[in-house]
C-alpha cells in the first residue's frame, strides 16, 4: 500500500498541474512569494505548496477563501475582500470548511508542503483566493481559527504552462529561480521569533538553530499542555485517529510518537479528509536545496516509512 501510494503521487506530480496560484506578500511582507500547484488525485486534490520570504520561522494559517482577486490593503492589514473560508457545505464549522488546510511550517522563511484533501477537486477552486495568515490556525475559534491578517495571497487559475518548459518524468516541473537556495544566502543566525497573541494561540516556539543543527520541536505554554506539538488538547488537529501508528499509508512514518514530524501534529487528533507530509529543511543548505526540487520528491519521501 505504501509503495503504491508513493508511486501514484510521484506519477501525478510528474505531469503538469491543472490549477495554479501564484502567491505574493502584502506591502509589509513584500518579499513573500510562492506557488501552489493543484493536481487531480484519487477523488480529490493533491496540493503542492512552495513559499519563500515568510517573515519568521513558525506556523501560519493556510486557507482557501471564497473569492479573488487579491486586493492589497494598507500596511500590515494585508489583503482584503476575499470573503470567508471556501466551503461547499455552508453549514460546516471551522475547521471543516472545504478550504481549511494544515498550517504552513516556515523554516528560515521557507515552507514546502504536500497535502491531499478529498474536500474539493481542482476545478472547484478556480477564481478563489489562497491565503497565508500572520498567525497559526488554532482549529477552534469560529469562523476562521483566529489566524490574523492576510499576509500572502494568490488567485487560482487554469495552468497555461508551455509544454516545452515542462521536463516531465524524474525532472518534474521546474520551479524557476526559486528552486535553488545558494548556501551563502542561508541565514547564519537565529531568526527573530514569530509574535503570536497569547489569547489567540497558546504557543511559544523555541528558537531554531542555524542550518545543520538538529530540529527543535515547539513547546506548549497553554494551560492544557502535555501534548507534543503546537495544538493543545482537545483541539482537533489534521491527522486521522491513531496517527502515531502510521494510519496514513505513504505519508505517516510508523511508530512516530508525535505525528508526521516530531513537534508538529499531536497523536490521536482528527479532521476528516486531510493528510499532510512536511519537510522541515533542517539538515543544511545543500540538502535544503535538493529537497525543494520536485525531482527529489520520490527520494525525499520514500524513506519515511
Amino acid at each position: 500500500m505504501l509503495d503504491q501510494t508513493i508511486k501514484l503521487m510521484y506519477e501525478t506530480m510528474s505531469k503538469p498541474p491543472v490549477v495554479c496560484a501564484h502567491l505574493e506578500g502584502s506591502s509589509e511582507i513584500h518579499k513573500l512569494v510562492g506557488d501552489v500547484y493543484l493536481y487531480p488525485f484519487l477523488d480529490g486534490t493533491l496540493l503542492v505548496v512552495d513559499v519563500e520570504g515568510i517573515p519568521f520561522s513558525g506556523f501560519y494559517g493556510f486557507h482557501i477563501h471564497q473569492h479573488g482577486p487579491c486586493i492589497m490593503g494598507e500596511g500590515y492589514t494585508g489583503f482584503h475582500d476575499v470573503g470567508g473560508h471556501f466551503s461547499l457545505n455552508p453549514d460546516a464549522p471551522h475547521p471543516y470548511h472545504s478550504g481549511d488546510l494544515p498550517v504552513l511550517m516556515s523554516f528560515y522563511g521557507h515552507a514546502y508542503m504536500i497535502v491531499y484533501t478529498d474536500r474539493f477537486t481542482p476545478d472547484q477552486v478556480l477564481g478563489r483566493a489562497m491565503i497565508i495568515h500572520e498567525w497559526p490556525d488554532d482549529y477552534r475559534t469560529q469562523p476562521t481559527g483566529n489566524a490574523g491578517q492576510h499576509i500572502g495571497c494568490g488567485t487560482f487559475f487554469p495552468c497555461c504552462f508551455d509544454q516545452r518548459e515542462y521536463m516531465g518524468g524524474m525532472q518534474g516541473f521546474p520551479l524557476g529561480e526559486r528552486v535553488g537556495i545558494p548556501q551563502e544566502t542561508m541565514p547564519q543566525q537565529t531568526m527573530p521569533q514569530q509574535t503570536i497573541p497569547q489569547e489567540a494561540v497558546p504557543l511559544v516556539p523555541q528558537p531554531i538553530g542555524p542550518p545543520g543543527a538538529p530540529p527543535v520541536a515547539p513547546s506548549l505554554s497553554g494551560p492544557t499542555g502535555g501534548l507534543p506539538g503546537p495544538f493543545p488538547s482537545p483541539i482537533p488537529g489534521i491527522m486521522p485517529p491513531n496517527s502515531s501508528t502510521g494510519a496514513i499509508p505513504g505519508i505517516m512514518p510508523p511508530n512516530s510518537s508525535t505525528g508526521a514530524i516530531p513537534g508538529i501534529m499531536p497523536p490521536g487528533s482528527s479532521v476528516e479528509g486531510l493528510s499532510v507530509a512536511y519537510h522541515p529543511h533542517h539538515s543544511g543548505a545543500q540538502e535544503h536545496t535538493q529537497a525543494r526540487y520536485f525531482n527529489r520528491f520520490y527520494e525525499s519521501y520514500q524513506p519515511i516509512y
